[in-house]
């Protein structure tokens, strides 16, 4: 859940506790505070959870959908260095969750894009409501698992590792909790991702860590691979 929203609720709630039955006038200040257009129903105004998961959707929507921009300079995930090292490892299968424009298609054609906010995605759909039988020898994350609190962190975490092939890689781009510099983004709840919390949560699921720098933009590049299991 989006703490951020959350907390505005409720300090919007104390402000204005009549909005809880006068729909349209909480339909307003939703649209007010949050840019995000919504009927609100009686079941939203009754849990303002419910209502904070509608309104992150629409802010997530209304910024990955039309404002992000990718990353400029130099670092190990830049597309030129990041084509360079996929093309190492060799890998026959490529997921790319959170892929955006789907760049890394022209040079990877048999990679799939996985993206709810982006036209150019293979595949439109949330990591988390994502299922395939297919398992990839490589899955790219490039600051995609990066919002919420750390239950959903770890949530996609074990889903992107699920994803993987038993020798696949998993490569991250992961920001420590910079905010981004456009209004839009002023209620997305960024995770502060940190070197500590990166080598104990892939301990944790079994992964070991095999790169760990730091990435354009103040972000942190890591490479995660499945930990061998003891003879």
């Amino acid at each position: 859940m989006n703490q951020k929203i959350y907390n505005r609720l409720l300090e919007i709630v104390k402000d204005y506790p009549h909005s809880l039955v006068d729909r349209d006038l909480l339909s307003l200040l939703v649209k007010y505070e949050f840019d995000a257009a919504l009927s609100c129903s009686t079941r939203s105004a009754e849990n303002l959870i419910v209502l904070t998961n509608l309104i992150d959707d629409k802010v997530m929507t209304n910024y990955f959908g039309g404002v992000w921009k990718q990353l400029e300079g130099d670092g190990p995930s830049d597309e030129k260095r990041l084509t360079a090292r996929i093309k190492e490892l060799k890998p026959r299968t490529i997921l790319d969750i959170g892929c955006g424009e789907n760049h890394l298609k022209r040079s990877f054609p048999a990679l799939t894009g996985l993206d709810p906010y982006s036209a150019a995605a293979d595949i439109r759909k949330p990591l988390l409501d994502y299922t395939t039988g297919q398992k990839y020898d490589l899955v790219l994350v490039l600051g995609s698992i990066n919002f919420g609190g750390i239950e959903k962190i770890i949530a996609e975490c074990e889903k992107a590792i699920r994803l993987i092939s038993e020798r696949g890689r998993l490569i991250f781009r992961v920001n420590p909790g910079i905010s981004h510099s456009s209004d839009e983004s002023r209620w997305i709840d960024f995770f502060e991702w940190s070197p500590s919390f990166i080598c104990n949560l892939g301990h944790g699921l079994g992964m070991k860590v095999e790169r760990l720098e730091r990435d354009r933009g103040g972000r942190i590049y890591f490479e995660w691979s499945a930990l061998k299991p003891k003879q």
